[in-house]
């Protein structure tokens, strides 16, 4: 049984007042769209148009994806100007009939020049181990006289390799970070809420570390024969930035 994937990204940029210790500010938590503009480029690419049933649409909207910043601070640095941490708590919430099989965040500085994200937490997690069974044929092969026929001596053997597969890494290059949840095996529950750690410098001529936040993910709707990526619509730019130092 195939499954259907919906794939949605959002790029938003929301201000945020200090918040104390105990303070969640609400980064994002509307509601996930569809992309008809990407849902029609993979049929194109795939050369054939699956037809979506309104149910179907009802249901990949019910997913949502859920960010909020816990707390966020900076410190004055001689060298380079603040060095600042922040921290995201990051949530799926997913529709009975529904399962995240992938789920991406982005945090982008290029709204402050000069600003460069220097390490994530984590970069590496949730692992999950996978087993791979290799047959393996006897090595030996021998021809028996006078009939020219082939034998084979020794019984053919199995090799079996645990591998620790990560559902989460993260990535950090310089002025952006992402962080990728993909499941590891088919029918591998992809369930969200943990934290995110980033840690940045940027020089002293900017007043405020502002950044933008991307999110996106596939969702595989139970009982549908078919899939298809696709990438969800972006909000509208223009809004107030996000703030990572207060």
């Amino acid at each position: 049984m195939g499954c259907l994937y919906f794939a949605w990204r959002l790029e938003i940029v929301r201000g945020m007042d200090q918040p104390d210790d105990e303070q969640r500010d609400d980064v994002f938590s509307e509601q996930l769209e569809i992309d008809e503009g990407e849902l029609h480029d993979a049929n194109h690419e795939r050369g054939k148009v699956l037809e979506i049933s309104d149910q179907i649409r009802l249901l990949a909207k019910q997913n949502r994806l859920s960010l909020f910043k816990k707390r966020a601070l900076r410190k004055a640095n001689d060298n380079v100007g603040w060095l600042a941490e922040a921290e995201l708590q990051f949530q799926s919430h997913a529709h009975p009939d529904c399962r995240f099989v992938q789920v991406m965040l982005g945090v982008t500085l290029d709204m402050s020049p000069g600003a460069k994200i220097l390490a994530v937490q984590p970069d590496r997690a949730m692992v999950h181990q996978v087993k791979l069974t290799e047959a393996l044929k006897p090595a030996f092969e021998a021809t028996i006289p006078g009939i020219g026929l082939k034998t084979t001596l020794g019984a053919e053997t199995a090799s079996e390799q645990t591998f620790d597969q990560p559902v989460l890494t993260g990535y950090n290059g310089e002025d952006r970070a992402i962080w990728t949840f993909r499941i590891p095996a088919k029918g591998y529950e992809l369930s969200l809420n943990l934290p995110l750690h980033l840690r940045m410098e940027y020089p002293s001529t900017i007043d405020i570390l502002r950044a933008r936040v991307q999110v996106s993910a596939r969702v595989a709707v139970r009982g549908w024969a078919d899939f298809i990526p696709l990438i969800g619509k972006k909000s509208g730019r223009g809004q107030t930035p996000i703030y990572l130092d207060r």
